[in-house]
């Protein structure tokens, strides 16, 4: 295993060794749950990439809802309805690094490193504006080395329940209002 070789290479002991594999291990991001475009199989893959995040172990959901409502886009007053299990959509895309950047707002530049390059972003959109929820870091370091390759987006997809329970001919109105 090359982390193993760069660890023994540093002449760290054994101890650091076990210690320092079995992190690098649980940080592995299983690319088979990206496959086949189940929403449900793909809000695992939310799960896992938002783990690191979850420090209270209050869970996925309540998660990526703090995440949002600190988000830099974020007005106080909005009223954001709460992510849940029922109101998202998963989904899976690949995007370049233009469309990942324009995600980045002036409170999510860094210049410090990736904890890890091999997960998705996690992106939410509301409304029809993307909200990047996890990834900053990683779309910081492709913009630094010039990265032009595509990368997985985990795209959460608010449904707007208020518009989701009107009759067809009251949700068209309302489009028609907003469009105007």
């Amino acid at each position: 295993m090359v982390t193993q070789s760069l660890i023994l290479a540093l002449g760290i002991g054994a101890p650091a060794v076990s210690y320092a594999l079995l992190r690098v291990r649980s940080r592995r991001f299983d690319q088979a749950l990206l496959g086949g475009g189940d929403s449900a199989k793909l809000f695992e893959a939310v799960d896992r990439t938002m783990n690191c995040h979850d420090k209270q172990k209050v869970g996925t959901i309540a998660t990526l809802n703090r995440i949002w409502r600190t988000h830099p886009g974020i007005d106080d007053s909005m009223q954001l309805p709460d992510i849940t299990l029922d109101n998202v959509r998963c989904s899976y895309e690949k995007w370049n690094l233009s469309q990942m950047a324009a995600l980045l707002h002036a409170g999510h530049v860094t210049d410090k490193n990736p904890r890890m390059l091999g997960f998705p972003i996690v992106v939410i959109r509301w409304r029809g504006t993307d909200y990047l929820l996890d990834g900053r870091r990683r779309i910081n370091h492709f913009i630094r080395t010039s990265d032009t390759s595509v990368h997985d987006i985990l795209l959460l997809e608010l449904i707007d329940t208020s518009v989701q329970n009107l009759d067809a001919e009251s949700a068209g109105r309302m489009a028609f209002a907003i469009a105007a």
